[in-house]
């Protein structure tokens, strides 16, 4: 058996083609606490490790905010420069709001139902305000071993880039701490990643489809879910999956996701000079 870092040099040089990942991008004009560029730190740092035009497809939405028409024109200029494919969608929302989960469910089903990206394998689904770190290999590798897993295990519906340090001892203890029926489970490459049934729309990898047909799910069975982007939609998924077993989450050790969506000075930063140009 080939061992993670010789699958990794056989593999690097197809990882510089183009690759069947539609990388499906969520922003809005309000921007974060005052702040509307954070969407373009996270863009320019995921450029500099593997650049957008090397996508199968890269595809962003904007929620453009009543009077932040121009705002809205600003951020689709930038994104077209980088390569996206633009979609711009007009609404009136609130963040920890109804009205924001319900927008935020209905720009999902725009973009996975876009025929381009339905025809990719998977997709990498990004926030506008989280930055990628991979740590042992460059973070084309984890994108190739994302797709690996979701194309040999059917059961598995998203393989998430963790947040947090201790993410197996948090999902393990869901239960007791938020009553949340969660548990964990070693993968045949423990040092890689593990298994667990708790979803999360921190960066993770996804089949197109699937997201696709969790939305029609929450939309055919109104009342059944959360009008919510994950205790929603989490759900709605797992009818497609093994629900103990469900997700793949890549071991803090070797990448991790840090969140910049905050008030200036407090963002999830680790060596600050390898996310920004």
């Amino acid at each position: 058996m080939l061992s993670t870092r010789m699958i990794y040099t056989k593999q690097s040089n197809d990882l510089k083609m183009k690759n069947n990942i539609a990388l499906c991008l969520f922003t809005s004009t309000k921007g974060h606490f005052d702040i509307k560029t954070r969407y373009q730190e996270t863009v320019k740092s995921l450029n500099r490790q593997v650049p957008i035009e090397d996508f199968g497809f890269a595809i962003a939405h904007i929620k453009v905010s009543e009077g932040e028409d121009e705002i809205g024109n600003e951020m689709q200029s930038f994104l077209e420069s980088y390569g996206f494919t633009v979609i711009k969608t007009n609404a009136e929302w609130k963040h920890h709001n109804v009205s924001h989960q319900r927008q935020y469910l209905n720009d999902m089903f725009t973009v996975f139902s876009n025929p381009r990206v339905l025809e990719c394998e998977s997709a990498l689904f990004l926030e506008d305000d989280m930055l990628l770190k991979p740590r042992e290999y460059e973070l084309s590798y984890y994108m190739y071993r994302a797709g690996a897993i979701l194309k040999t295990q059917p059961d598995i519906i998203s393989v998430r880039i963790p947040r947090f340090e201790n993410e197996k001892y948090r999902i393990g203890h869901l239960r007791e701490k938020h009553q949340i029926n969660s548990c964990v489970i070693e993968s045949e490459f423990p040092d890689l990643y593990f298994y667990g049934n708790d979803f999360s729309n921190n960066p993770h990898f996804c089949r197109p489809r699937d997201i696709r047909n969790a939305l029609i799910l929450m939309n055919k069975n109104a009342g059944a879910f959360m009008i919510h982007s994950e205790m929603g939609l989490g759900p709605s998924l797992k009818y497609f999956s093994d629900p103990d077993k469900c997700i793949a989450v890549f071991n803090p050790s070797q990448i991790v996701s840090r969140h910049i969506g905050t008030i200036i000075g407090e963002e999830e930063l680790i060596e600050r000079d390898y996310f920004y140009e």
